[in-house]
């Protein structure tokens, strides 16, 4: 198994109130939490999985999943209104960062994506489930204890892995249970706060982004102009080269030069 099933023993937590559901392999996390939600579970379910045969990505792209990474998926509830759900994924993009950070200067890249130097070594997916059962599934993806030269070629040229940069493996059993302390600790203070500025300002100090020139593709053409900030909801406030200052809220980002 990829982690132990007593993994979170002794663990405090303030919100959440884990359920986990381990399997050495699986098609996809994130769709096993899907069938058991229907039938009955909720905020707090945990899927873990040592390999993915069908992991998504965003726009249903696949996501390379060999056995030594860490792949979870995790049901939370909406906070304040279902307008926020998708601030879930920054949210958790916020909690993989700041556990993997004793280990790389990891960075977030505007929306999902977990960055080393450049290169990709995880990233975030989130689906809202509809008003019934009204919770939120977070896909994560890391790519742990692995070469990233296993990786299909065209995902190798912009990926790494934790093993490539570090040299040796490292303990999943503890980063996953960083992980969930850290998204336990982003909700208790969405949740005393009520409102998501505590992720939005966390997502500002963790991420490569802003002030960046970069290129974005989008569902009705590219934009390009240099990223200025993040809005309460999540979207990312670009001026573009002929000075126009644009909301981007769906998208690929890619990253054109250095800080501006």
């Amino acid at each position: 198994m990829p982690i132990d099933s007593s993994v979170l023993s002794g663990t405090k937590l303030r919100v959440l109130r884990p359920q986990l559901v381990i399997s050495d392999v699986t098609g996809s996390t994130n769709e096993d939490a899907k069938v058991l939600v229907t039938r009955g579970s909720s905020e707090g379910l945990i899927v873990v999985a040592g390999a993915q045969t069908h992991g998504r990505g965003r726009l249903d792209r696949i996501w390379s999943s060999p056995p030594g990474g860490l792949y979870m998926s995790i049901a939370l509830r909406p906070r304040l209104g279902i307008r926020n759900a998708p601030l879930l994924g920054l949210m958790c993009g916020c909690a993989v960062v700041k556990a993997l950070r004793s280990r790389l200067d990891v960075l977030l890249k505007w929306p999902n994506d977990i960055m080393y130097q450049e290169k990709k070594i995880g990233g975030i997916l989130s689906e809202y489930l509809g008003e019934v059962p009204n919770l939120v599934i977070v896909g994560i993806g890391i790519n742990a204890n692995f070469r990233s030269d296993v990786l299909p070629g065209p995902i190798r040229e912009c990926s790494t892995a934790i093993l490539d940069e570090l040299g040796t493996e490292i303990s999943l059993n503890q980063l996953f249970r960083e992980i969930v302390q850290q998204v336990d600790e982003l909700l208790w203070r969405v949740d005393r706060a009520r409102c998501f500025e505590p992720v939005i300002e966390e997502w500002r100090g963790l991420n490569c982004t802003l002030g960046r020139r970069i290129r974005v593709n989008t569902s009705e053409g590219v934009i390009e102009g240099v990223a200025r900030d993040i809005g309460s909801d999540g979207s990312l406030r670009v001026t573009t080269d002929d000075g126009k200052r644009v909301t981007v809220t769906e998208g690929d980002v890619v990253l054109l030069r250095e800080m501006v």
